[in-house]
């Protein structure tokens, strides 16, 4: 395998994290009550430049990759190990960082309000950011998981895709 195919990877890995972060934080700040108009979208820019940036960097990184290792794109010999493992190890390893970093958040958030809250009355503005906060953590674990789950049949769609674009090209 060459060393521009290891970068794609990497620099892949690192723009689903961009993408997914961005994602997030656009859909949290999108679900605030209260924000509409202008004030919402100034306060969406920073997790939608995060997005588009994860998104146009992950269309790119094969030519990134390309330069990058240009002079120096020698064939690495992983026996064993094929280009699906390795997306697969990627995706379950973005799983696990996403839901063991915010495990804790959602156990701390969760034991909050059990404790907080001893009646069912309506919740002020400090507990409805509290809830935004959960939510947030809460989503990034259950994206987290669903990458863990789903690693190996995302893999094998991004090498089934790559297949279609090279033979699509030799056509």
């Amino acid at each position: 395998m060459p060393i521009s195919s290891i970068a794609v990877i990497l620099i892949r890995l690192y723009a689903l994290n961009l993408a997914i972060v961005g994602f997030f934080q656009s859909l949290g700040i999108a679900l605030q009550v209260g924000s509409h108009g202008v004030a919402l979208l100034s306060s969406m820019i920073p997790g939608l430049g995060s997005l588009i940036t994860g998104v146009i960097l992950w269309m790119i990184a094969p030519r990134l990759a390309t330069l990058l290792a240009s002079r120096r794109d020698e064939n690495v010999t992983l026996e064993g190990v094929n280009e699906l493992t390795l997306y697969t190890a990627v995706f379950i390893g973005v799983g696990l960082w996403f839901a063991l970093s915010s495990f804790a958040g959602v156990f701390n958030w969760l034991h909050y309000f059990a404790v907080s809250r001893s009646s069912l009355s309506v919740w002020d503005d400090a507990e409805q950011n509290n809830f935004y906060a959960l939510a947030s953590e809460f989503l990034t674990f259950i994206a987290g998981l669903f990458l863990v789950v789903t690693g190996r049949t995302w893999a094998g769609k991004l090498m089934a895709s790559k297949t279609l674009k090279v033979d699509a090209r030799m056509e």
